[in-house]
């Protein structure tokens, strides 16, 4: 009973710690890449968006201002494969972040940490996508979060 009680307070911790909501509907097939990535973010225009095939498959980078700012677009088949891609790829990413924590919380993945350079990474699963925003501080994490709409402050 009290690995179940102590299961529960770390679970609640580890939630109440997060600090970021990412229950937002996903893109959906009809709209364009502009749309998902928005032109600015505060004072950082974008500064285009590339195509990628990270581990064969479909993503997109955008870069925000002088590389302060950078959100990724992973899309895959499902909401599983997108599951099964972060544990196998994005996970291990994570682990050798500073200061890192990742879980999967009602069916999703998220994690987050510091970079070598103090930079802020977070990653999640929504539906079929995994984002991923990295911003050079604190500050310009927050202007991404605040311009962005998958994802929002708690």
């Amino acid at each position: 009973m009290k690995k179940i009680f102590l299961f529960f307070i770390s679970l609640f911790v580890f939630l109440a710690c997060d600090g970021y909501n990412t229950n937002f509907p996903p893109p959906t097939a009809e709209m364009k890449l502009q749309q998902v990535f928005p032109e600015s973010l505060g004072k950082y225009p974008r500064k285009g968006i590339k195509a990628m095939n990270p581990n064969k498959q479909k993503a997109f980078l955008a870069v925000y201002g002088e590389s302060d700012a950078s959100i990724q677009l992973i899309v895959l088949a499902s909401h599983n494969d997108a599951n099964l891609y972060f544990k196998k790829f994005i996970v291990p990413e994570i682990d050798n972040l500073k200061n890192h924590s990742r879980g999967k919380v009602n069916g999703k993945w998220f994690g987050k940490g510091k970079g070598p350079n103090k930079e802020l990474h977070y990653r999640w699963v929504n539906d079929k996508y995994i984002f991923a925003i990295q911003a050079k501080d604190k500050e310009t994490f927050a202007v991404v979060v605040d311009g962005f709409s998958y994802i929002a402050k708690k």
